[in-house]
């Protein structure tokens, strides 16, 4: 089977911002703060192939999410080319890095490490959308429990009904 490193790419775009619990409002913001001119738009573009990233991009966002290169370059689940092996990327789309996107990379900070409040915001991010979606689970959960009880003390009404029916009679 072969995947498009494009597909690659942005199907870890993807997953990477949700993990962070970023919106891709929030992704563009981040990358605009760092020198690159992105929109929502082209988040949406980047994850959904309709837009290439170049390399310079990718370290870019590789800063933002606290993550290797592999987890933006390699499928899911792989931890090296050569365990990737199954997936063969294809290494054909374009990913030019120059002279000019390098200067554009170091001026605008991007190459410097997340700072420690930086992490510490993306961990709370991260923390903060995991007991989000526990608890609209939960939510969920409770509505069933609360429907569920709300029939039985029918059944139960009903059954009563008919016990003093019969016992009426």
């Amino acid at each position: 089977m072969t995947i498009r490193l494009q597909t690659v790419i942005g199907q870890n775009i993807k997953r990477l911002r949700e993990e962070s619990g970023l919106t891709q409002t929030d992704l563009a913001e981040e990358m605009l703060r760092r020198g690159f001119g992105w929109r929502k738009e082209t988040v949406f573009q980047s994850e959904s192939e309709r837009r290439t990233v170049s390399i310079v991009e990718i370290l870019g966002l590789c800063l933002i999410f606290g993550s290797p290169l592999d987890a933006i370059l390699l499928p899911k689940g792989s931890e090296t080319a050569k365990t990737s092996r199954k997936h063969e990327v294809q290494l054909t789309d374009t990913l030019a890095l120059n002279g000019k996107e390098m200067l554009h990379l170091i001026q605008s900070g991007a190459v410097t490490p997340p700072t420690a409040k930086e992490r510490e915001l993306r961990r709370l991010f991260s923390e903060t959308n995991a007991i989000q979606v526990r608890l609209s689970r939960t939510e969920v959960k409770a509505l069933e429990a609360e429907k569920q009880r709300q029939k039985l003390q029918e059944e139960l009404a009903e059954r009563l009904k008919r016990i003093n029916e019969i016992e009426g009679c």
